[in-house]
């Protein structure tokens, strides 16, 4: 039995003989039904397999098949069933076209069908040969030089600039560097790159403006962008030649004038009808924090439907105030501001989007407050619709987060997450007017809390109950101790303090339930706060 190399086989493959090589239809290490096609672990499986495991001798037993007659139709259907189980590997193919003739031919003429390309990076150095060499198809390239990797070395740059002397081949640029590397990277893109679909730069440590001659000429096939750390001038002048895009990132770190230097921009986005995503932040300082006047016409953004954006409430506002985006499914806002941000416009923005928000969760942390909607329970999935907003902690900052999504908020359920137990005791949230901002409430779960505070909060009808206070809630659920240690005592005394609120609802028949439990808030609350 052959065993062909892998890129993660623990074994130095051994190149076959062509015409004697022999594939098992079965293997130990693959449990396939209904014909399913396999290729790990060195071995290519053609799946009949019951669903019980193979004995050794019923692996001896198993007849042998020659790659020689084995259809290219099939090997075809081997490799693309083992892609789609490695789509984060780079080159799962690589190593095959040096272990055999064969396998070489076949994934050449379906180079297509399988999307194979070669991809330079850091630490690979080795397959630049194989890359430039006149004996292979002249596959797509993707460099890949970006943050995740360390400083760029001479001979990292060199074989970048080599690649880039096949500008018709290059599909992907992810590059990370210094100023010194960018003007070497510069001087070799003066000329267009036809098929190239995705970029991604990064400067290190400064900020660089885009030369007028780079790529020069079409990028009709640029569909992703990223720029980080380039002037803002110099982003808007190239962005009105690739108005095709579908997924733009910008991160600016130099000062930024508002709002006339970001017409330019805006105009940019404007000329973009496919864009789906969109990714502003703004770390800088503002210069001018003019609020916008409102135009007579918003501006359209008809198929966007993810926006994010990291910065100070200025440039959002102005953004507000242009562009409506009502296909809108995921938004993730965090503002930088200094002391409580004016943010006029994301009432109106939130109207123009036509999704309404039935679960609610407000995370608190020493230093931040953040509010996060979602269009199904929060447990439902990361599929369903989102919105969050997240600042720092001001006094009214949670009130005024709140009431902006009040129109679109048809509530049946809340959480509620302390992250840092100093703070779960203070008089930060107005606990009552919040509640009310929720008549459709259905459920309450709290973590971490003051559960005292709140339960006064709950009965602080002196007259009698105010039916109008929480009228369709049914269920509060108390977490203790799922983030910091609860005695059991405590655990008693806070079930109890909410007795008053649920017996007088009892008596005029609009019974509440109340229990405690141990469960965990949902997913990395913490780094979602960071």
């Amino acid at each position: 039995m052959w065993r062909g190399e892998y890129p993660h086989a623990p074994e130095k493959a051994v190149p076959p003989d062509p015409t004697t090589a022999q594939f098992s239809p079965h293997s130990q290490s693959n449990k396939l039904t209904g014909g399913q096609l396999s290729a790990q672990s060195g071995l290519i499986t053609h799946g009949v397999h019951s669903g019980t495991t193979d004995t050794s001798q019923d692996v001896e037993r198993l007849p042998k098949l020659a790659i020689s007659r084995i259809p290219d139709e099939l090997l075809v259907e081997i490799f693309d069933f083992y892609r789609q189980h490695n789509v984060h590997s780079y080159q799962w193919w690589f190593k095959f076209i040096h272990v055999c003739k064969r396998w070489r031919a076949v994934m050449f003429a379906s180079s297509s069908r399988l999307d194979l390309c070669f991809v330079l990076k850091p630490k690979m150095g080795g397959h630049m040969k194989t890359i430039m060499s006149r004996h292979f198809p002249p596959l797509p390239i993707q460099i890949k030089y970006d943050r995740e990797y360390p400083a760029l070395k001479s001979k990292d740059m060199s074989r970048v600039l080599a690649a880039l002397k096949r500008p018709d081949r290059i599909r992907g640029i992810a590059f990370t560097g210094d100023s010194d590397n960018f003007r070497k990277l510069f001087k070799a893109t003066k000329c267009p790159f036809p098929a190239l679909e995705s970029l991604e730069l990064c400067v290190d440590h400064a900020t660089l403006t885009i030369p007028v001659t780079f790529l020069r000429g079409s990028v009709s096939h640029l569909r992703t962008l990223s720029l980080h750390h380039f002037s803002l001038q110099s982003i808007s002048r190239f962005l009105s030649s690739i108005p095709t895009l579908t997924y733009l990132s910008l991160v600016f770190y130099d000062d930024i004038g508002l709002p006339s230097s970001m017409l330019r921009l805006f105009s940019n986005l404007q000329s973009m009808p496919c864009l789906c995503h969109l990714h502003l932040e703004i770390t800088s300082r503002i210069t001018n924090e003019a609020q916008p006047t409102k135009p007579e016409e918003k501006i359209p953004l008809s198929k966007l439907t993810s926006f994010r954006y990291h910065g100070h409430s200025a440039f959002l506002n102005t953004f507000m105030a242009e562009f409506a985006a009502p296909s809108l499914r995921e938004v993730d806002i965090q503002l930088g501001d200094n002391a409580l941000p004016p943010i006029p416009y994301i009432p109106q923005f939130i109207d123009d989007i036509g999704e309404h928000y039935h679960a609610v969760r407000l995370s608190l942390d020493r230093y931040f407050v953040q509010l996060s909607l979602f269009g199904h329970s929060e447990y439902a999935g990361h599929h369903s619709p989102r919105f969050i907003l997240r600042s720092k902690r001001f006094p009214e900052s949670m009130m005024q987060m709140s009431g902006a999504f009040y129109s679109k908020i048809v509530t049946t359920e809340l959480s509620i997450i302390f992250l840092d137990n100093v703070y779960a005791d203070e008089d930060f949230v107005p606990w009552r007017r919040f509640f009310l901002q929720f008549p459709s409430l259905k459920g309450l779960r709290m973590y971490g809390t003051n559960n005292l505070r709140i339960a006064t909060a709950f009965h602080q009808d002196h007259e009698g109950l105010n039916l109008a206070f929480l009228p369709a809630l049914e269920e509060i659920e108390l977490c203790m101790g799922s983030i910091f240690p609860c005695p059991e005592n405590q655990c008693a005394s806070e079930l109890a303090a909410f007795e008053p609120f649920v017996s007088a609802r009892q008596q005029v028949g609009l019974p509440v339930k109340i229990v405690a439990n141990w469960r965990q808030p949902n997913g990395d609350l913490r780094s979602n706060m960071q």
